[in-house]
């Protein structure tokens, strides 16, 4: 399993918005990442 790298722009962003109160779902769906479990089943196929 591989882990992904966001630059540091994009952490940035995402402290900052935790910070300010926003949940966890609603940062990952603003800044378009997410935790996708089938991720490597589909890099195989």
């Amino acid at each position: 399993m591989s882990r992904i790298s966001y630059p540091k722009e994009i952490k940035m962003k995402a402290i900052g918005m935790r910070l300010a109160g926003v949940p966890v779902k609603e940062v990952m769906a603003q800044i378009h990442i997410r935790k996708d479990k089938n991720r490597n089943l589909d890099e195989m196929v």
